[in-house]
């Protein structure tokens, strides 16, 4: 357990003086304000701040029973036949500061109005002092019947304790409770079991990965609740430690459980203080409060907050995979007690669908079952997981993980045996879930937990790297290019260790995709791979960032970036593998951010390169290339219509036919034949092509100052993200602009009338002699406004002719393009080219700028100017 969590306990509430300041208020609900005030802050001062967790939530809850007693006596005390009951939470004497007060009122006949004014006034008076109460009144029969029926109210009533009343009648209720409306232990299973997936289901949404809720959230709170719920249920008793009578768990893990409880009950009342209320979702902000209050500091390798939650994500890791043992336990017994187990060879059996080691095979003796059980998973396919008594003796037995295992050359072939299963994630995350993982994959225990502060990274690096292993395995089932690609691959399972190893350099002071090359490498030697597949995996690791920076950073319909790009690649079998392993990353990174235009930029360049590589081209001709794709379009054309389309492009120089995509200039050419030209003309039309992932606004008209500028600035207006821009003068003046875009759902626009509203749009505004589109002001969500802070620009000076390279790095916001527009018209500066680039919630991008005399910005003073003016609208 962290050094942080150790708690020793101090002095409780006196009592006697509580006593004494009641019987003065005389019920005035003020002064019982005032005094559960008083009393609160002691329990919260800092002398009870080294009290355990247990004794904290033990004296809240004896203050509360304490002050409702007296307020009991003071309303209700002559009237019989009638008890006051803690059900919850608070019936389980686990009360955080500012939580629900959870009450039953039972009662044995007819409420009578003078008894129901008395009961009224009494939880008005509770109200009044300030606490928050869930409560309930009913009649004894009515109760029974609803608990038969409601299985919310049976749970609390497993709970329920008296705080005062009649104490014969709680008796009677309780003793029928159990006896006469009592539910079968497998149907009680059942409900719960639905209960738990509904809600882990609601909360592993993605807000709740970055920012996890402390109770609900799974490996939380409630699912210890839930353990408690079935002990009480099966054994009648609350107390866990019955898991180690029963020969459910053995000690150690017990001990786990219950230190991970300690911690996660310490964060909690810690963040009840911090938010002065209940509010239990660890937010951003909250995280650094918390960090700093348990004492974590920044270190040079790492924050103090991904330290505190790296710490937080191993104590509900813990607690996921003790809470599978024990509720497979209670599975077994509540449903699969009567099935005849099935044989499946000498070591193993199958009980319902869980795989069992059989019982006079011993672990110590046969060690290789640390990894040979896992194996099983995909040798069955109808088995989805092993029986808790299995899982217990490969938890006791990983101290058999030392190095002789590791080295021992069965062992090797079993780990990579593993790699060429139909599930291979399945395997890989149960060995996770108990520690196999990282026992016997020694660099993997560093990442266990590492979080990377911010929007972008949904998981854990060690959930993401898994996540990554199940995204290859839906890619090679999809019918599509992957899984085209995926069948040409001669050894999967290298795919499959690339991505394992990936990220293994997270959370280190060093290069990662470096780091996890040279151990992926190492790992191959030590496991007697082929020279050439060890290399493989290696250079995957080390590239594997490589492909989504070209595809997203570059202009990737310039062919000298294709042609540079398939050097480093080298052959069609290494581009293959990357290629899946890129997109499996991006799309295990944060699926949300997954769109059709990355889809569509990383399959661009796919088969560019694989073009390019096939064709083993020699130096690029320019030229050459150009005239091609002049003849390939033309030939698309009416013989006459050819003298005008050759008139239209003597206007346009060589590098917009080099740079441009075939289709564009079709697109286009077409449109300039039947058009009007005149300086007033401002030609505007749209397309919307799914295999390029984005819709796509041409532009045509004279150029000017702000053009880019109020373009931006009116797509914004539109609500469009621009996802890409290519921006061309020719020889005449007038600009060819291209903009890919999508809505604010990052899909494309398909509807046909909201594409003719932004041709209308964009046509009649920027006709106007001096369009002034303003900056849309957009609300910022909570999460934005906490990561907005970032943006770092740079300036140099390149190309023939000479042009400024404006680059811009900064967290994504709504209207961030619109900002920079508004910038560069404010300070009358050109846009030249530009390539839109956000990775994640990461902008990179750049600008070829210059002034209004077509020169660069040389000048220190007027980069600086531009610097401060785009932060100015940025941050406003």
């Amino acid at each position: 357990m962290d050094e942080k969590f150790k708690l020793t306990t101090s002095s409780p509430i006196d009592f006697i003086n509580l006593k004494n300041k009641l019987t003065a208020s005389d019920a005035h609900s003020q002064k019982l304000k005032a005094i559960l005030k008083e009393s609160q802050l002691q329990l919260l001062c800092e002398d009870n701040q080294n009290t355990s967790i247990c004794q904290k939530l033990q004296w809240y809850s004896d203050l509360i029973d304490y002050m409702l007693k007296f307020l009991w006596q003071h309303y209700l005390g002559t009237e019989k036949t009638l008890c006051l009951i803690a059900v919850g939470g608070y019936g389980r004497a686990e009360l955080f500061p500012y939580s629900d007060i959870d009450i039953l009122i039972l009662h044995q006949t007819e409420f009578s109005m003078l008894l129901t004014h008395k009961i009224n006034n009494f939880l008005k008076t509770i109200w009044d002092m300030g606490l928050i109460v869930g409560h309930s009144v009913r009649l004894e029969n009515d109760c029974l019947q609803q608990s038969r029926n409601d299985l919310s109210i049976y749970t609390n009533l497993l709970e329920m304790r008296i705080i005062i009343g009649d104490q014969s009648f709680f008796e009677n209720f309780l003793q029928k409770f159990q006896i006469e409306y009592h539910w079968k232990n497998s149907t009680f299973y059942k409900a719960k079991e639905n209960e738990l997936m509904t809600r882990q289901l609601k909360y592993s949404e993605t807000a709740y990965l970055l920012e996890p809720d402390l109770k609900y959230s799974p490996g939380t709170l409630r699912d210890l609740h839930h353990l408690k719920w079935l002990c009480l249920q099966h054994f009648q008793t609350i107390d866990l430690h019955c898991l180690t009578t029963k020969n459910i768990l053995d000690s150690a893990d017990f001990q786990i459980l219950v230190n991970a409880e300690k911690v996660l009950g310490e964060i909690r009342y810690a963040l009840h203080q911090i938010n002065n209320k209940d509010d239990n979702r660890l937010f951003f902000d909250k995280q650094l409060q918390l960090a700093d209050w348990f004492g974590y500091q920044n270190t040079e390798n790492k924050k103090a907050v991904e330290d505190f939650m790296r710490f937080y994500f191993i104590q509900i890791k813990e607690v996921r995979a003790l809470h599978e043992i024990i509720t497979h336990y209670f599975y077994e017994i509540s449903l699969l007690n009567n099935k005849t187990p099935i044989n499946l060879d000498n070591t193993y059996e199958l009980i319902g669908n869980l795989i069992s080691i059989k019982k006079h095979i011993k672990i110590s003796e046969n060690p290789e079952l640390l990894l040979q059980t896992f194996l099983q998973l995909g040798h069955h396919s109808t088995a989805t997981g092993f029986t808790a008594g299995t899982l217990v003796q490969l938890r006791k037995h990983l101290y058999l993980i030392n190095d002789a295992f590791r080295k021992n050359p069965m062992h090797q072939k079993l780990f990579i045996n593993i790699f060429k299963t139909r599930c291979v994630f399945t395997i890989l995350k149960e060995m996770h879930h108990h520690k196999i993982l990282e026992h016997y994959l020694t660099e993997f225990e560093p990442i266990v937990g590492q979080t990377q502060y911010g929007l972008f990274h949904l998981y854990t690096v060690d959930q993401h790297i898994l996540f990554v292993i199940k995204k290859i395995e839906y890619l090679k089932t999809e019918n599509s290019l992957y899984q085209k690609i995926f069948e040409t691959l001669e050894q999967p399972e290298l795919l499959y260790l690339a991505a394992l190893f990936h990220d293994i350099g997270k959370g280190r002071n060093t290069d990662h995709s470096n780091y996890g090359s040279n151990a992926a490498l190492e790992f191959a030697k030590q496991h007697n791979l082929p020279e050439k597949q060890g290399e493989l995996i290696a250079w995957l690791v080390k590239k594997h960032l490589f492909m989504s920076q070209v595809a997203q950073k570059q202009d990737i319909n310039d062919k000298k970036i294709i042609a540079a790009f398939a050097k480093t690649i080298k052959n069609i079998k290494q581009l293959n593998y990357l290629y899946l392993l890129t997109v499996a990353d991006i799309q295990a990174t944060n699926e949300n951010l997954w769109n059709s235009w990355k889809d569509s930029l990383l399959k661009q360049l796919y088969y560019a390169t694989h073009s390019c590589i096939s064709s083993l081209p020699s130096k690029n001709d320019k030229l050459q290339q150009v005239k091609l794709k002049k003849q390939t379009v033309l030939a698309q054309f009416q013989p006459t219509t050819l003298e005008k389309i050759n008139a239209l492009w003597a206007q346009i120089g060589d590098d917009y036919f080099y740079k441009e995509q075939l289709q564009h200039i079709y697109w286009h050419t077409c449109e300039l034949l039947h058009a009007n030209f005149s300086d007033k003309l401002v030609l505007v039309s749209t397309q919307n092509h799914q295999e390029h992932g984005a819709t796509e606004i041409f532009i045509y008209c004279k150029d000017r100052d702000d053009l880019f500028a109020n373009t931006v600035l009116l797509l914004d207006r539109l609500q469009l993200n621009v996802v890409d821009a290519k921006i061309i003068t020719d020889q005449n003046g007038f600009c060819l602009d291209t903009f890919s875009v999508l809505n604010r759902e990052h899909k494309t626009i398909t509807e046909l009338s909201i594409l003719k509203n932004i041709e209308l749009t964009l046509s009649t505004e920027l006709s106007k002699k001096r369009p002034n589109p303003r900056v849309m002001k957009r609300h910022l969500s909570r999460q934005l406004t906490h990561f907005t802070n970032h943006i770092e620009l740079k300036f140099r000076t390149s190309g023939h002719p000479p042009l400024t390279k404006l680059m811009i790095q900064s967290t994504d916001k709504p209207g961030f393009l619109a900002a920079i527009g508004s910038a560069f018209r404010e300070l009358h500066i050109r846009v030249q080219n530009a390539k839109i680039s956000t990775i994640g919630t990461e902008i990179e991008d750049v600008f070829y700028i210059c002034d209004q005399q077509n020169k660069p910005l040389k000048n220190r003073a007027k980069q600086i100017e531009l610097a401060q003016c785009i932060k100015h609208y940025l941050y406003k």
